[in-house]
């Protein structure tokens, strides 16, 4: 979620709280390793709950949609780095079309 989704849903039950209060919440957060951010776009900052199983994140140009993938997905591309760089992969984001975007584009096919 981005920082304005999260103050709306707190919002809810705190009508109080304002988005500043948030994003040093979740600068807090994020310090602590409890919480992930994530620039999906340069305009686009979300926040996710860190998870114990490391994932990754596949957008949509056309919805904008984001879906996880996980490093098995990646089939060995982290190892592959790592042992011809040197590189310890942490994040990969792939930017591409989903599949209900490239059917729109198709004609609905």
């Amino acid at each position: 979620m981005g920082a304005e989704q999260i103050c709306s849903e707190v919002q809810k039950t705190f009508p109080c709280i304002n988005l500043s209060t948030v994003y040093r919440t979740l600068e807090l957060l994020v310090g602590l390793g409890l919480v992930r951010e994530t620039h999906l776009a340069p305009d686009k900052r979300l926040f996710e709950v860190e998870e114990e199983v490391p994932h990754h994140h596949l957008v949509c140009e056309g919805c904008g949609a984001v879906f996880h993938v996980h490093d098995e997905d990646l089939g060995g591309l982290d190892t592959a780095l790592a042992e011809s760089r040197g590189f310890a992969l942490r994040e990969v984001t792939v930017f591409g079309t989903c599949d209900d975007c490239s059917r729109s584009e198709r004609g609905g096919s």
